[in-house]
């Protein structure tokens, strides 16, 4: 839910298009980085290409050593399942965003756990 509303907020918050033109897509990029190749990418990428401009892919480990250069707006997400019992993190769960980061980032998920230690933001 926590997603849906900061994705939500991203879209009233960016510069609006021609409102004569239904379905106009924002003149934003957008990289997604997260568990390239799942169920769960394709969703997200295919909701963000129908809404901006330009959408990229990443892998957590290439987003990190890009930091995100040539896209405006960086989503992150990670995500847990239940295997044998056990939690298996995915995607952008365990990445260690350096201090210092500056690119405008939505977290969803687990994803949050990743920034925990290095910014202000952390589990209250």
């Amino acid at each position: 839910m926590l997603a849906t509303i900061s994705l939500i907020s991203l879209l009233a918050l960016a510069p609006q298009g021609d409102p004569a033109a239904p379905g106009a897509r924002q003149p934003i990029s957008v990289l997604y980085a997260g568990e390239v190749g799942s169920p769960r990418e394709k969703a997200f990428t295919e909701f963000l290409r129908a809404r901006f401009e330009k959408v990229g892919t990443a892998t957590p480990a290439d987003l990190l050593a890009s930091k995100g250069a040539g896209f405006d707006v960086i989503v992150a997400d990670g995500s847990v399942d239940l295997v044998d019992e056990r939690l298996v993190m995915k995607g952008c769960t365990k990445s260690a965003f350096p201090e210092g980061w500056s690119r405008p980032t939505v977290l969803i998920a687990s994803a949050g756990k990743a920034v925990d230690k290095t910014s202000k933001i952390g589990w209250l």
